[in-house]
């Protein structure tokens, strides 16, 4: 058999003759001297090759456990600010408490639904099982990002088995007055009526509240500045829950005064509320017994301290305050979300509406 190899476009090809057929193809190999030895060489072979090309091994899928990718999405969540990353732990355990070393290619909506049911078993709210749900279709998403699955086998769910979220049963504007002038009383120490102004009066959350020092006072400006919350769990200072959590509030006369007191009696320390050696308060439980007593003393139902930031949004709306500066001064990151909780607040007087149009 002759061997021709010709060069076109900088490309060697084969051409040659066999069994009467005529057999022409690209090499693929660039045209030169080095690459013709080679192909003379295996001048058989690569014509083999042409006329039986090898099939495509299409390589299956690597089989990986959820708990891989349960870890990926924690590992994401580092990102996030300490508190939520311990939040993210707790649904880790929870699903892999349940799922173990399972396969994600043998999780299919039967194992949804088994799961469902005994999320539903389990003594959580509602908020809390949507959350470990989202969890679990995130991990799931990264597997079929992956193509380790073709499909998120997570479905939508009610979950009517599951607790409601507790209703926010905030304090009127008449309840927080009574529980004002009770804390006034000299059975209470005075900074905790400076920090009951504070917290109905800007809605800050506590940590934010807890965190808040002297120079995070202007009070020629009459602002106040909020950069930082202590955390729960070890004390420490760090950024607020989100990013609209960094924000300047208004410095409302009642809170005005307040701060005045608190700043000449706190004696120097760097947390305006805090324990006696000045380590800052870690959350409310540090006082909850004086709050406990004031509010049995006014004659109102328990509630927790969380309570009073609820309260600001309430009275703020009823009394018909902005809606936008309401939310703002919470530091929510929209509108949508102040409203989804306290829409029911607004004023909704019965008034003449539109009067600019009488006259058109």
């Amino acid at each position: 058999m002759k061997k021709n190899v010709i060069a076109r476009g900088e490309m060697w090809h084969i051409q040659v003759m066999r069994e009467g057929r005529r057999i022409r193809f690209s090499t693929k190999l660039k045209a030169n001297k080095e690459n013709k030895e080679y192909i003379l060489r295996n001048f058989e072979r690569l014509i083999e090759e042409h006329l039986n090309p090898p099939k495509l091994q299409h390589k299956k899928p690597e089989k990986r456990s959820l708990e891989y990718y349960l870890n990926r999405t924690l590992n994401n969540a580092k990102a996030l600010r300490e508190g939520s990353q311990i939040t993210y732990k707790q649904y880790y355990n929870f699903l892999l408490g349940y799922f173990g070393g399972i396969c994600v290619e043998n999780i299919g909506r039967e194992e949804i639904e088994k799961f469902y049911l005994y999320l539903g078993r389990q003594d959580i709210s509602k908020v809390r099982g949507r959350s470990i749900v989202r969890f679990l279709k995130h991990s799931l998403g990264l597997a079929l990002y992956d193509e380790v699955i073709n499909r998120n086998p997570v479905f939508p769910c009610k979950f009517s088995t599951l607790k409601e979220s507790k209703k926010i049963e905030p304090f009127n504007l008449s309840e927080v007055k009574a529980i004002l002038e009770i804390a006034k009383g000299k059975e209470y120490p005075k900074w905790f009526c400076n920090l009951l102004k504070v917290a109905f009066f800007t809605g800050m959350r506590c940590g934010e509240l807890f965190a808040l020092r002297k120079e995070d006072i202007d009070f020629t400006r009459n602002k106040i500045s909020i950069t930082r919350a202590i955390k729960q769990h070890d004390g420490k200072a760090s950024k607020p829950k989100t990013t609209s959590g960094i924000r300047e509030i208004d410095l409302l006369p009642p809170v005005r005064e307040a701060l005045l007191a608190q700043i000449e009696s706190q004696g120097g320390k760097t947390y305006l509320f805090s324990h006696t050696r000045g380590n800052p308060f870690r959350s409310s439980a540090d006082f909850r017994d004086i709050w406990a007593s004031v509010l049995k003393s006014a004659g109102l139902e328990y509630r927790t301290f969380y309570t009073t930031r609820h309260s600001f949004a309430s009275i703020m709306l009823s009394e018909g305050e902005e809606a936008m500066w309401v939310s703002k001064t919470l530091g929510h990151e929209n509108l949508n979300i102040t409203l989804e909780f306290y829409a029911k607040f607004l004023e909704n007087e019965q008034k003449p509406r539109a009067v600019f149009l009488n006259n058109i």
